[in-house]
């Protein structure tokens, strides 16, 4: 569409397709400034829309719509108004430097060079809408979404309408011009709900220009052109007044406006009367449209609210303190829409006072009005933050990233506690739309002053502010809190002391393993044993909170010991909760036991699989006469070691006291048959350790010998083919142990003297010849564990016989 390298030459990037299409061939573009990617409205007209190369027109009437469209285009960089469409770049890509224009000198001659022209019309403005699609679609501070529609609706067009008779009584009474084109078609719409004029197409002075004339009946819509106009009588007009014209096309403005639906589908009776007069006929009747600004349609809240803001800058200090203390009720009420004077208006407002009054440095801070003036900022500014981060509108969360994160890290370095504690209130709300690096670093880390300021309720403001922060922050900040954390607990408040370990209880699991174990346990005991009561028992709830970060161990040696003196607490309250946390940790523990029951009962069943494997192979030859002697002791050894309840469950009645002779009877209580060799090995073989472990406890697992019978000096020091003396049953341990150091006795196996001895052999004495090699441990290894046990009996009883014998002999 004509030369786009000279478009592509302005400091805006212009989107190719259009938003919206306009009267007369212009179309509305979006565009943004290169420089900060700011919005921008774009218009654009191809001039070979109208006319062609050959000076054709393309439509009916082109050639004064041309002439229309470049008298709006020299003509809207010349005005400057608030209430005018702010200009902020012109192109004629025909004539990008302007030298035909100011050669041709202006007027309807001027078109001439540049009517056969290809090229285009582009205009950059302010960012706006057109009032048609802004009335059509509900756009912003319409009936669409407003808290009170109705009324919200004709609120908003009234400040619209006042806005409009501002700048047509600049134009009437300074410029001394009519606009002469008034109609919905000229009026656009700011995001924050300002109107704007602009579409200066017919722009003349009295009497009306050349070009006035021939464009009139093209340009204009037929309903707005006043009977004279309709009439082409253009001379009546002369001598009058500029608005005459534009008073007119008022009346029929304002008409359409409060008609349409979202504008409540009728004029308000307020405006009636003044529609009838600027409608009136008769040129000379027609008043002018300042005065209308007394109409009370005007006399509303959002109209002055509007006005304070326009001048706002200029106002003392006091009377802007005085104005921002009402906004937030004003804005809560719905009076003021959020969205669009909110947003647009107000915002911007608040950061110049802010940020006019820290560029003054700690001397502008320190005076009592400028920190006045920065808390009645703080209520309204985080009103319209709330709608920005609530809103799923598209574009909020970037424009409150650009426009209110600045102000936040402005407002966090002002040293100042009712600042501080004004933002600390409304912190979390803002966390999850603050960037992680600027809420670490510029937010978080002057924030950690107020841990260690010296007033309480700062200091605890801070503590549950940082709750909402810490799953944003970074290890580096995680530590830091964790050390103010440990310094909260010592507190002098005690409601500062019960926050930090709910605290503790509710980030455990954001903390890393490290500053978990260094925190949560040391926090508990400390807690746990503070003398207020609520921070005891927030203790207890916290850590049935904190269990599952304990293993079954450290619950049972450290947690445990701390809960379980509070079951005797003297507070009801804090009894019931140790109990709860007790009973729940205890069910912790239990599982855990059944577990580690299970993993070791297959142990065990693996352990008993591989016994019972080793129990079936063949036994191996038992060994001489010194073999059996060690084993016999080996056993006595074993039972020595092992209760006297289990050694004795197979060997009668128990006593309280048992001597050296009564905790040995498998080594002195066994009978010797007449038969050498095979019947005297049998009842002292290595195997009678299968015997030992049935008395005590029917442990399936054999028990190992003493580890120095092991030692192979021992086995020839003891072994011999001799047994040696036998003492009586009063006889001590120690009497036992030194009797292998006696003679040796040499005789036939007889008992208590009913066979012959020798003559060196006492009364009573046992002797057992040595057996035929191979004889006794062939017949060991034939005879099964049933058979060795009965026959261990019968030794113990004939022994047991033999030994009651000897003590009524002795009684004798």
């Amino acid at each position: 569409m004509g030369n786009s390298s000279s478009a592509a030459s302005l400091p805006y990037t212009i989107e190719p397709t259009p938003l919206h299409k306009l009267s007369n061939q212009w179309q509305l573009h979006e565009g943004r400034r290169k420089s900060d990617s700011s919005p921008v409205s774009v218009f654009k007209l191809s001039k070979s829309s109208l006319l062609s190369t050959t000076g054709l027109p393309q439509v009916p009437h082109g050639e004064n719509l041309l002439h229309a469209a470049l008298h709006h285009f020299r003509k809207s960089k010349t005005l400057v108004h608030p209430q005018i469409l702010r200009v902020e770049a012109t192109l004629d890509t025909d004539d990008p430097d302007g030298t035909k224009s100011a050669a041709a000198g202006g007027g309807a001659a001027s078109t001439g060079g540049m009517a056969t022209g290809v090229g285009d019309l582009i205009i950059v403005t302010e960012p706006v809408m057109p009032l048609l699609a802004y009335l059509e679609d509900g756009g912003p501070g319409g009936a669409a979404g407003a808290t009170a529609p109705q009324q919200l609706s004709q609120d908003g067009l009234a400040w619209g309408l006042h806005n409009l008779i501002h700048a047509l009584s600049f134009l009437h009474n300074n410029a001394k011009l009519s606009h002469g084109n008034l109609c919905l078609g000229s009026v656009y719409v700011t995001p924050g709900g300002d109107f704007k004029l602009g579409n200066f197409s017919l722009l003349s002075g009295i009497p009306l220009q050349q070009h006035f004339r021939d464009c009139d009946a093209d340009v204009c819509p037929h309903d707005y052109r006043s009977p004279e106009r309709l009439k082409r009588d253009y001379d009546a007009v002369a001598d009058c007044a500029p608005h005459v014209l534009d008073s007119y096309g008022l009346g029929i403005l304002i008409e359409e406006m409060f008609r349409m639906p979202l504008a409540g589908g009728r004029v308000p009776n307020k405006l009636t009367k003044a529609i009838a007069r600027l409608k009136t006929p008769n040129v000379k009747m027609r008043p002018r449209v300042l005065p209308l600004l007394r109409c009370p349609i005007f006399d509303v809240a959002l109209v002055k609210f509007m006005e304070t803001m326009d001048g706002l800058a200029a106002k003392p200090v006091e009377e802007k303190i005085s104005f921002f203390q009402g906004v937030p009720d004003l804005l809560q009420r719905g009076v003021v829409d959020v969205r669009t004077a909110g947003r647009y208006k107000l915002l911007p407002e608040l950061v110049r006072s802010v940020e006019t009054i820290c560029a003054g440095g700690p001397q502008a801070l320190a005076q009592d009005v400028n920190r006045r003036e920065i808390m009645v900022v703080i209520p309204p500014l985080f009103l319209i933050v709330e709608y920005l981060t609530s809103s799923d509108e598209q574009g909020n969360i970037e424009f409150f990233q650009s426009q209110v994160i600045p102000l936040l890290i402005t407002l966090f370095t002002i040293n100042d506690r009712g600042v501080r504690g004004a933002l600390l209130a409304r912190l979390p709300s803002l966390t999850p739309h603050i960037p992680v690096a600027t809420l670490n670093a510029q937010i978080f880390e002057p924030m950690c002053s107020g841990f260690s300021d010296t007033s309480a309720p700062l200091r605890e403001l801070t503590l549950k502010s940082t709750l909402a922060l810490v799953p944003h922050l970074n290890s580096t900040s995680l530590e830091k809190m964790t050390r103010y954390l440990i310094r909260l607990q010592g507190d002098n408040e005690a409601s500062i002391r019960t926050n930090t370990i709910i605290f503790v209880g509710k980030v455990v699991g954001v903390l890393g393993d490290n500053q978990r174990q260094r925190l949560i346990l040391p926090a508990f005991t400390r807690a746990m044993k503070d003398e207020f009561t609520p921070c005891r028992l927030a203790a207890l709830k916290a850590v049935l909170q904190c269990k599952d970060y304990f293993d079954p161990r450290n619950l049972a040696k450290d947690v445990l010991p701390l809960v379980c003196p509070h079951l005797m607490d003297n507070v009801g309250e804090v009894r019931v909760e140790a109990m709860r946390v007790v009973e729940d940790f205890v069910l912790v523990l239990k599982e855990e036991c059944e577990r580690m029951s299970a993993e070791e009962g297959g142990s065990m069943a693996h352990l008993e699989t591989t016994t019972t494997d080793n129990t079936s192979t063949p036994i191996a030859p038992a060994p001489s006469s010194g073999g059996w002697a060690m084993s016999g002791l080996g056993s006595w050894a074993m039972g020595g070691i092992m209760s006297t309840t289990k050694a004795d469950a197979d060997s009668g009645p128990t006593t309280t006291s048992t001597s050296a002779a009564d905790t040995m009877p498998e080594t002195t209580t066994t009978a010797i048959p007449t038969q050498p060799q095979a019947a005297d090995n049998d009842g002292w073989s290595d195997d009678d350790h299968d015997d030992d472990n049935d008395n005590f406890g029917n442990n399936s697992t054999p028990v190992p010998p003493p580890s120095w019978m092991e030692n192979p000096e021992a086995k020839k020091n003891t072994l011999t083919n001799k047994v040696p003396g036998f003492s009586s049953p009063s006889s001590t341990e120690d009497d036992f142990f030194s009797s292998f150091d006696k003679p040796a006795v040499t005789a036939t196996a007889k008992i208590g003297g009913v066979g012959k001895t020798s003559s060196s052999g006492a009364k009573g004495r046992l002797v057992v010849p040595t057996p035929a090699a191979g004889s006794a441990s062939s017949s060991a290894s034939k005879k099964t564990l049933a058979e060795r046990r009965a026959e261990f009996e019968k030794r113990k009883a004939l022994r047991q016989q033999q030994l009651q014998a000897q003590k009524e002999g002795k009684a004798k």
